[in-house]
C-alpha cells in the first residue's frame, strides 16, 4: 500500500511546526507491506514492512532544508506459537535484551538474512560498519 500527501491540504494553524518554530514539517509519502502465512489453519504475521517520509522547511524562508525517512522491517522465519512445552520456561520475563549480558557466537550469524526491502543491503551494512566491523561491535556489546 502507498500513501501520498494530498497537495491541496493546508496544515491548520501551527500544528506542523517543530517546537522551536524554526522548521515546519510535512508528510510526503509512506509505504506499508504486510504478509501473512497460514499454518495449521491459523494465520500468522510473516512480514511487516513500513516506511514514511517527511520534509522539513525553514519557517522563515519556506526553503526545503532536509527530509527524513523512517523505516521498519520485521520478518518472521518461524512461528513461535508452536514451541514445545519443554521450551516454555526458556523465555525471559522481559525482553530488554540490550541490557543483558550475552555470549556473541559469530557462527550463529552465518545464515543469510532477508534483504532489506526499502534500502540497498550494502549501503546499510557499509553505514553500520563505518567505525568498526559488526562482529567487533557485537563482541564489545556482549562484554
Amino acid at each position: 500500500m502507498f500513501s501520498a500527501r494530498y497537495p491541496e491540504y493546508n496544515y491548520p494553524l501551527y500544528n506542523n511546526f517543530l517546537p522551536s518554530k524554526k522548521f515546519s514539517c510535512k508528510f510526503t509519502d509512506a509505504h506499508i507491506l504486510v504478509e501473512y502465512e497460514k499454518e495449521n489453519g491459523k494465520w500468522f504475521l510473516k512480514k511487516l514492512l513500513h516506511e514514511y517520509s517527511y520534509e522539513f522547511d525553514k519557517s522563515v524562508t519556506g526553503e526545503k532544508t532536509f527530509s527524513i525517512t523512517d523505516a521498519f522491517e520485521f520478518y518472521c522465519d518461524s512461528v513461535s506459537h508452536f514451541i514445545s512445552p519443554a521450551l516454555y520456561d526458556s523465555f525471559y520475563v522481559t525482553a530488554d535484551l540490550p541490557v543483558r549480558k550475552y555470549q556473541y557466537e559469530k557462527e550463529q550469524w552465518q545464515i543469510a538474512l532477508p534483504s532489506f526491502y526499502f534500502f540497498n543491503d550494502n549501503e546499510i551494512y557499509n553505514d553500520l560498519e563505518k567505525a568498526k566491523s559488526l562482529d567487533e561491535q557485537y563482541e564489545e556489546e556482549a562484554k
